[in-house]
């Protein structure tokens, strides 16, 4: 008993040592497994590989280890994630691992893998996922680090609920696979075994230039591969494809030869149930198929054999056929009889362009209506060559009574006879002759009611009737609800267009007494489109990220690029959303993905509006708008309640009434609910208006708050004349005056996209308008002024400058005074207003004591120059009667001396000496007549001068006071 006691504690703690070198053998490889996992996935993967982290375990396959890596996310070098992956789990020998030489990865399990790659019109991948597998599987595979090979042994590879997403954007093409679940077992590292395939998925679509051809397609295949492995030989033993009912058995063999393909297969169908083919048509699978009766016989089979290459397809052949089928649902009373199919689709191998499509028959009844279709066609890429012929009449209100399905009110009937035969070249180069085309469509009354419609769909009469030319649309009448329209015209090129996706070009001229565009659209509306995104902001529009690839739809307007119509509209009335339009002409060019207005013209918003410009959606840009625009006399409410642009830019509208007229050259693009980008609004215009009347806007309630008055509680406006641009998503308006209540006042500044604002508004106003807090202000300040000798009495307005920031509907007002820039408050404003007069009032003293003073001055200067003008004057005649006086003493002299000379000498020198007594009397009395001047002028310049003083005297004394 002791020895046994000994041995069961040994035993435990043998197997406790083994649990912990179990436990804590992972830890030790952690780094260097990580580190591997690191390596390997970058150098197989081409992008940016992530993830979260690493388990490892021994207990989980023991005695394998395992290594799962969780949440691994792929981008391509712009930054996509391509694949994001929720665990991958790799099963590798223990002991494998423990060695230098190789690693042996028994089993891969990939879950939840969502897989998104697009190639774009270049053929070249966006997102690029290229797995650098070994030519030969089974032999090592270096790596990067010319480390540890490789050897793949593996025995189960699987994908556990996959997403798929791809998508050729030149082929148009785009295919979503979901819930897809892969399995692959066998021996790969033997040079041949048997795989074990098993695939599944629930939804496959297949979109081919948007229409969707395979819908929730539900596919499995089942099968056992014998795998030569060493020379890449596949052959197809027990196998089954399932495509909703529709069974396939097909045997062959897939070779790789110089990487190429060389296939080699048959398929048919196990049964003959006419039932399986049925469920391959979405409607007819998705709602009562297991009640749906059948009779008939179905065949399917055909062929592929060759090689398949980039160049070059193999062989093929499609065989389908039906014979006096029939389908019916117990509980409805008609059915669908006499299902005649003949299908015959194959190639000979080589091109695509040996294809040759044969139906010789497809043909059924619905109750008593048959209908026919027979094609022939060759050489589909190169020219095609069809023979054509369909008829058949079709009573719309029939179906409800073979179909249960809910395909809502029908009614109405459409007859064909058409017959087109020849080549498409013979088209193109307009031999006529040589082809055959003729025949009409005609429907009548048809009527169509869903139950998701509020009006149904009524065309009266249409026909369209066929030549090798064109097709002639020569009569269309249509209503929904209270529109309708009325159009003809002719479609050119349209045989090119639908073989080889060429250019339709035609004419079409549209008549329409009313249209409420509304109502024509809602049988296309998708349901997501009803939600109203016109409130989201372009941030809010444009970073929703919460639609799936799935159900992600874009309400874009794509215009197609092998489109060239021109069309002109003519209606009465027209009503978009809000928007009315009267006597609306238009004349349209769709081309080169672009809708051009050459002319629009319409009574709207109670005025007139004229519009050129165009439309676009090119590549894979956003759409774009470029629109020259003139409303005139428009009801600025009216405009408001219609216009988005409007009521994003002219918040302050929704409070005003009036008419305004506008130039507006607009750009700008359009996100994909066809909302403007804000950012990208470009543009320029001129906005004016007679009057406008402004009630209870919150931009003018904040001034009245400010300044406790009502002066803005109500406006009513003088004209209006302003000059606006649109960049930055904002709009600036240019300063411009304008009459609010009377008062003049100047505006400029902006409003953004999302109605934030900066706006600075200047105006003088009366004093009797500023308030009663203003009013006792401005008494104080009147008051002080006098006491200070100022007379302010004279002060009847008063200088505002407003700073306005927030938004439109919670605008922020700050207080300036335009005199010395500041203030805070009505106070502040009218003590900067007083101080500002009291220095205006100081300088016009100033300037009119300066005025008296230089007037003063130019009274005496002329005074005292008058007084020397009579100083000048008096002295040259003083001067004159001097030079009398001196003449004459000299006249008389020499009449003394010449007198004397006649009695002798003795007389002559007592003359002389008389003489010159005489000549000094003259100069006597000459100096005193100058003296006498001399004392006169003396005495006219101090008076003069005396004036002159006292002028100036009085002109100080005066200014002095004025001062």
């Amino acid at each position: 008993m002791k020895f046994l006691r000994w041995s069961l504690k040994i035993l435990g703690i043998f197997i406790l040592l083994i649990l912990i070198v179990l436990f804590v053998t992972p830890y030790f490889f952690k780094t260097e497994i990580t580190e591997f996992v690191k390596i390997e996935l970058n150098n197989n993967i081409e992008g940016q590989v992530d993830f979260e982290s690493v388990d490892i375990s021994l207990f989980r396959n023991f005695p394998d280890f395992s290594i799962r890596v969780n949440t691994i996310r792929v981008q391509d070098i712009k930054g996509k994630e391509i694949l994001n992956c929720q665990q991958l789990t790799v099963v590798v020998d223990l002991f494998a691992l423990m060695g230098d030489d190789i690693y042996e990865v028994k089993s891969i399990l990939v879950d939840h893998p969502v897989l998104t790659l697009t190639i774009d019109e270049a053929l070249v991948a966006e997102q690029d996922v290229e797995i650098h597998q070994s030519k030969e599987i089974g032999k090592p595979v270096k790596t990067s680090t010319a480390e540890a090979p490789i050897t793949l042994k593996i025995k189960r590879l699987a994908i556990r609920n996959a997403a798929i997403f791809y998508e050729d954007t030149q082929a148009g093409i785009r295919t979503e696979v979901h819930g897809l679940n892969f399995a692959l077992s066998g021996n790969l590292s033997e040079s041949r075994t048997t795989l074990f395939v098993d695939v599944s998925t629930p939804k496959l679509d297949f979109y081919n230039d948007g229409n969707k051809l395979l819908n929730n397609l539900a596919v499995t295949f089942t099968g056992n591969i014998d795998a030569d492995l060493k020379n890449e030989i596949y052959t197809f033993q027990k196998n089954e494809l399932l495509l909703n009912r529709l069974a396939l058995q097909f045997e062959g063999s897939v070779a790789m030869v110089n990487d190429d393909p060389n296939l080699m297969f048959t398929f048919k169908t196990p049964d003959n149930n006419f039932k399986q083919l049925l469920s391959l048509v979405p409607d007819l699978y998705a709602e009562h198929f297991s009640t749906l009766e059948t009779s008939g016989t179905f065949t399917l089979d055909g062929f592929v054999k060759g090689m398949y290459t980039e160049e070059s397809l193999p062989a093929f052949q499609l065989n389908v056929g039906a014979s006096d089928a029939m389908l019916s649902y117990p509980e409805m009373p008609g059915k669908l009889s006499d299902i005649q199919i003949d299908l015959s689709l194959k190639n000979t191998g080589g091109e695509v362009d040996a294809t040759v499509i044969d139906l010789k028959l497809l043909q059924a009844k619905l109750l008593q209506d048959p209908f026919s279709f027979k094609l022939y066609l060759t050489h589909p890429v190169s020219d095609p060559h069809m023979d054509a012929h369909a008829s058949g009449t079709l009573n719309l209100s029939n179906l409800s009574q073979v179909f249960p399905h809910d395909l809502g009110d029908l009614a109405g009937v459409l007859l064909l006879d058409m017959r087109l035969k020849g080549s498409l070249s013979a088209v193109e180069e307009k031999r006529y002759k040589d082809f055959l085309a003729m025949g009409s469509m005609v429907a009548k009354d048809l009527k169509y009611l869903d139950k998701g419609f509020s009006e149904a769909i009524h065309i009266s009469h249409a026909q369209l009737n066929f030549s090798p030319e064109h097709l002639d649309l020569s009569s269309f009448e249509f209503r929904v609800g209270q529109s309708q329209v009325s159009a003809t015209g002719r479609v050119q090129n349209y045989l090119a267009y639908y073989l080889k996706d060429d250019v339709l070009s035609g004419d079409l001229k549209i008549n329409s007494p009313y249209i409420k565009v509304n109502e024509l659209m809602e049988p296309w509306k998708s349901e997501e489109a009803d939600e109203s995104l016109e409130d989201k902001t372009e941030e809010e529009s444009e970073t929703d990220t919460s639609a799936k690839p799935e159900d992600s739809q874009s309400e874009v307007i794509e215009i197609p690029d092998n489109i060239n119509f021109k069309v002109s509209l003519q209606t009465d009335h027209l009503i978009y959303d809000s928007l009315e339009m009267k006597e609306l002409m238009a004349d349209l060019h769709i081309h080169d993905q672009r809708l051009e207005i050459n002319k629009l013209s319409a009574e709207i918003m109670g005025g007139k509006t004229e519009i050129k410009g165009f439309y676009a959606t090119p590549g894979n840009t956003d759409p774009q708008i470029d629109l020259q625009l003139m409303l005139k006399s428009v009801d600025i409410a009216q405009s408001y309640a219609s216009l988005v642009l409007f009521r994003q830019f002219v918040p302050m509208a929704a409070a005003a009434s009036g008419q305004l007229s506008m130039s507006l050259g607009l750009s700008t693009d359009l996100n994909q609910h066809m909302k403007p980008k804000w950012s990208s609004v470009a543009g320029h215009g001129r906005m004016r208006s007679k009057k406008l009347s402004i009630e209870q806007a919150e931009f003018f309630k904040a001034f009245n708050l400010v300044l406790n008055s009502e002066m803005f509680e109500n406006i009513h406006t003088g004209p209006i004349d302003v000059n606006f641009k649109l960049e930055d998503g904002k709009i600036h308006h240019k300063p411009f005056k304008v009459q609010l209540n009377g008062v003049e006042a100047e505006i400029a500044g902006w409003t953004s996209f999302d109605q934030q604002i900066d706006y600075s508004f200047n105006t003088e106003l009366p004093i009797e308008m500023a308030g009663d807090e203003a009013a006792s202000l401005i008494k104080h300040y009147i008051d002080e002024g006098n006491n200070l000798g100022f007379n302010l009495e004279s002060v009847k307005t008063i200088k505002l400058g407003f700073g306005v920031t927030g938004t439109a509907k919670k605008p922020k007002i700050k207080l300036l005074s335009t005199a010395k820039g500041s203030g805070t408050s009505i106070e502040k404003v009218l003590k900067d207003t007083y101080e500002e007069k009291k220095e205006e009032l100081l300088n016009t003293g100033k300037e009119e004591a300066a005025k008296i003073m230089a007037e003063a001055k130019a009274d005496a200067d002329a005074i005292i120059k008058e007084a020397q003008k009579q100083v000048d004057e008096l002295n040259r005649l003083a001067k004159l009667s001097a030079e009398d006086f001196k003449k004459e003493s000299q006249k008389q002299a020499d009449a003394l001396i010449a007198e004397a000379k006649k009695n002798g000498p003795v007389a002559a020198m007592v003359a002389k000496e008389a003489a010159k007594e005489l000549l000094k009397e003259g100069d006597k009395h000459a100096a005193e007549a100058v003296k006498r001047a001399a004392a006169e002028a003396d005495k006219i310049l101090k008076e003069a001068q005396k004036q002159a003083d006292q002028i100036m005297k009085d002109a100080e004394k005066k200014a002095k006071e004025i001062k």
